[in-house]
């Protein structure tokens, strides 16, 4: 659909709604002038219990998600990634991507990287309750190292797999990336009620060494999403919301990947800044 196909559905969505309002309003005003006022009354009282009892039952739900994941989210006071073995699990494709592997291989000064793919893991291996099982069921682990920049076609150091094994590598702390709901796969495994990791879009974990069935993370940050319908005009219009908004808990693990910022105009050390 073009953008004069969508102008037009718009159109006829929210013209229609103003249309019904009103008649309901003019019914109401005819009911009451004809002397049906309690009838007339019944009718606007109606509509104002309609535009406003859905609306009021979704913010209280939003409300009562976005305290749920505040109190499901925790970081430690202390921690210290410079000159550790990390391993990153993402459940995205890209080696060492964008999102924490990639910053934390340029700014975390840290001794060994590796990275792990945790795609579709429920589906190759039902049968196993813990995601950290599924990987070390036979995924190929990578070891990752930037490259030389004078080598490199683009002229910048980027994350390169320089060796990969079936085994898993020892360790200092693992991260765990997931924008693709793994959490909600394995919500009982980490510990939350299904119906908040229902919501969870974007979940961040970190864990000591690599973890054992139904050990606890020494971080988790969690990001859900819902939506809050507005007062009145819920039947044609919701808002899809963050909690907390977009990239605020990316920056805040990035935070912690700042022993040794890299200078690149490419990457640059964002949240290394204020450390």
């Amino acid at each position: 659909m073009n953008g004069s196909g969508y102008a037009i559905a718009y159109l006829i969505l929210y013209g229609g709604f103003a249309l019904f309002v009103l008649a309901m309003l003019l019914l109401a005003w005819v009911l009451i002038r004809k002397g049906y006022k309690i009838l007339g009354c019944l009718v606007l009282v109606g509509l104002v219990a309609a535009g406003v009892i859905p609306a009021a039952k979704s913010q209280w739900h939003a409300a009562r998600i976005g305290a749920a994941v505040q109190a499901a989210s925790f970081v430690p006071e202390t921690l210290d990634f410079a000159g550790k073995r990390v391993i990153f699990v993402e459940t995205e494709s890209t080696i060492c991507g964008r999102d924490i592997c990639d910053y934390a291989l340029r700014h975390g000064g840290l001794a060994e990287v590796y990275w792990a793919a945790a795609d579709n893991l429920r589906a190759g291996h039902p049968e196993l309750s813990w995601p950290f099982q599924a990987i070390a069921a036979g995924r190929e682990v990578h070891r990752v190292a930037l490259t030389d920049p004078e080598i490199s076609d683009s002229g910048l150091a980027l994350p390169d797999p320089v060796s990969q094994s079936t085994e898993i590598p020892q360790v200092d702390y693992t991260v765990l990336t997931d924008d693709s709901f793994l959490t909600l796969d394995y919500a009982e495994a980490f510990g939350l009620p299904e119906d908040l990791a229902r919501h969870i879009r974007f979940s961040y974990m970190v864990f000591e060494g690599w973890p054992e069935p139904g050990q606890t993370p020494i971080l988790r940050l969690l990001t859900a999403q819902y939506s809050v319908e507005p007062y009145f005009i819920w039947p044609v219009s919701s808002r899809h919301t963050y909690d907390p908004p977009l990239f605020v808990h990316r920056d805040r693990l990035r935070s912690w990947f700042c022993a040794a910022p890299m200078k690149s105009a490419y990457f640059p050390a964002e949240q290394c800044q204020d450390n």
